[in-house]
Order: structure tokens, then C-alpha cells, then sequence
């Protein structure tokens, strides 16, 4: 087995790879990852005897120390399909004895929740408890299930009767910066906090994955009341950035949303994912509110499990 850092003339192996591997997430794709020049990635290509890739792991370097990943919800191991117990904890040893050798002392590893799987995929936790892994964080995120039958609170269920003449779109390029200006002030008032991404960000990464980022938006009449920015994923569609403004939480903006969700995405995706419902992204100070809002569209809560290894 063979480890080496990750370099820009390896991109197109690693793209390659994770189009087949078992959590195909477009934002793992370098073309989305590389946007962000102030990240140190230290991303790793694992190979067979035969130079074969047998996994990736996608990690960086925050103030000295590893994280996999820092600058999104989830990073780490990524494998393909088939792959046994055995050989991925033969994987995952030799991959922190690598960074062990590189001076690197301990790693937040931040696990890719299941519902984005192909395939279940728990081998890393596993290998992360029995190697004495200390559980950080336990983010509350829900999910609604589309195959099943969708159920509604009898409050939702008016809201959207009551408003239901209102038009939900996708957005085009000046709506979808009326939405994100009025997303950037309700975070800047509410939580004195800015999004994660800049509205050229945005620009320049939804032109690379136009089918994975789409802004949509309720309108009365003309009248803009709200919108997402929806991340398009193979199984998943999940809701990324959400602005709701006065009118539109009068007129049941949100509801209407999410009822657009459902019913353009139910034929084609398991799960509708509405995210973390906390203050923090470790879960310790959960958004109760938001957490009962997510549940009245019928959704159940989630976990995503972060871990402090120490080498």
C-alpha cells in the first residue's frame, strides 16, 4: 500500500474515483473543493501495490492542527464499494501512522452521515471507538424520508392552502442576489455572522455545478417573500441556505418551499436534508424551535457524529 499526499496533477484520478465511490458528494469533487485558496489541504490518494486507487481521504490543516474536514459539514474516508472490514482498517492505520510521521499529533474527524451513502458505511466509526476516538460533537440534523408517505402538520397543511396562489421558481441571477443579500443581513443581525459563502463564491461554484446548486424563491405576485439555495446531491437533496423575510413568514413562505421540494425531488431522490439545528456544529446549543419547524414537514431527527483522535 501506498499513501500520498493529494497534488493538482492528481485531480482528475481523484474525480474519477469518487464518481464510483460510495459517497459521491459533489462538493468533495476538487473542482469545488480548490475554490477556496486559503485552505492547506492535506487530502491523501491511497493506492494498491498496483497503483490503483483503493480510497481517499479528504482532510486540511486549521492552525496547526488536521481536520477532516474543516471547511465543510463532513470530510475523511471515501471508498469504493465492496471494500471489507479488514482491509479498511488496514486503510485507516496506515493512513494515520502517515500523518503520525508527518508531526501531526491528533485529528477532528468529522463523519460522513449514512443518508448521503450509497451504501451504509459505519467502518470508520467503528475503527474511530476502538481506537479510543473521543466523541466531540453530536450535531442534531433531520431528514425527511420521500419514499414514504409525507406527512405534514395540520398547521403546514393550512398555511399551504391558505397560500397556495403564491409562486414558487427557481431563481435567475439578480433574484438570486436579492436573496442572498437579505440572507447575508438576517445573519448579520441575528447571529452577527456572515454565510459561509460570498455571493461570488456562489456565482462561480453553482457555473461549475449547475445541476447541484439551485436557488429557488416564493414570490406574491411580484413580491419577492423568500428563498433556498438547495444542494443537489446523487440521493439527497438538501437545503443549504435559507432567507425568509416579514411578508414571506406571513405568507407561508417556508412551507411553500419546502413543499416545492417535495414535489419536484420525491421521483428521483431518497431524502430530503434540512440540516444542523444548532448554534454550534458540535450540537451543544440545539435550535429548538428550528428542530420542531423541520419536524412539523414531517421530518426525524439525525446525528452528525464528530471525533478527536489522538495519535
Amino acid at each position: 500500500m501506498k499513501i500520498t499526499f493529494f497534488s493538482n496533477t492528481q485531480r482528475d484520478n481523484w474525480n474519477n474515483f469518487l464518481a464510483k465511490s460510495n459517497s459521491n458528494l459533489f462538493f468533495f469533487n476538487r473542482n469545488y473543493l480548490d475554490y477556496n485558496k486559503s485552505v492547506v489541504d492535506r487530502s491523501l490518494i491511497i493506492l494498491d501495490k498496483n497503483n490503483n486507487i483503493l480510497a481517499l481521504f479528504l482532510a486540511d490543516e486549521l492552525n496547526d492542527d488536521l481536520y477532516a474536514y474543516s471547511k465543510l459539514p463532513y470530510g475523511g474516508l471515501i471508498i469504493k464499494e465492496g471494500l471489507k472490514f479488514n482491509k479498511i482498517n488496514e486503510i485507516l492505520n496506515e493512513i494515520f501512522n502517515f500523518y503520525k510521521k508527518k508531526g501531526f499529533k491528533k485529528i477532528i474527524y468529522k463523519k460522513i452521515p449514512n443518508f448521503f451513502c450509497k451504501r451504509a458505511n459505519n467502518y470508520d466509526s467503528y475503527y474511530l471507538f476502538i481506537n479510543n476516538a473521543k466523541i466531540v460533537g453530536v450535531a442534531p440534523t433531520t431528514i425527511l424520508d420521500l419514499k414514504k408517505k409525507i406527512n405534514f402538520s395540520k398547521i403546514v397543511k393550512n398555511s399551504i392552502k391558505k397560500h397556495h396562489k403564491n409562486i414558487t421558481k427557481v431563481l435567475n441571477n439578480d433574484q438570486f442576489l436579492v436573496f442572498y443579500n437579505l440572507l447575508k443581513d438576517i445573519l448579520k443581525k441575528k447571529y452577527n455572522k456572515l454565510p459561509a459563502h460570498s455571493f461570488n463564491d456562489l456565482v462561480f461554484l453553482k457555473k461549475k455545478f449547475n445541476k447541484n446548486i439551485i436557488p429557488i424563491g416564493s414570490f406574491a405576485n411580484k413580491d419577492f417573500l423568500g428563498g433556498m439555495i438547495l444542494f443537489i446531491f446523487n440521493n439527497v437533496v438538501h437545503t443549504q441556505y435559507i432567507a425568509i423575510n416579514d411578508k414571506g413568514r406571513s405568507c407561508g413562505a417556508h412551507d411553500l418551499l419546502t413543499e416545492y421540494i417535495i414535489d419536484n425531488y420525491s421521483f428521483n431522490k431518497d431524502y430530503l436534508s434540512f440540516g444542523i439545528s444548532s448554534q454550534d456544529h458540535l450540537g451543544k446549543s440545539p435550535n429548538t424551535g428550528l428542530i420542531r419547524k423541520k419536524e412539523s414537514y414531517g421530518g426525524n431527527l439525525d446525528l452528525i457524529y464528530t471525533y478527536e483522535l489522538k495519535f
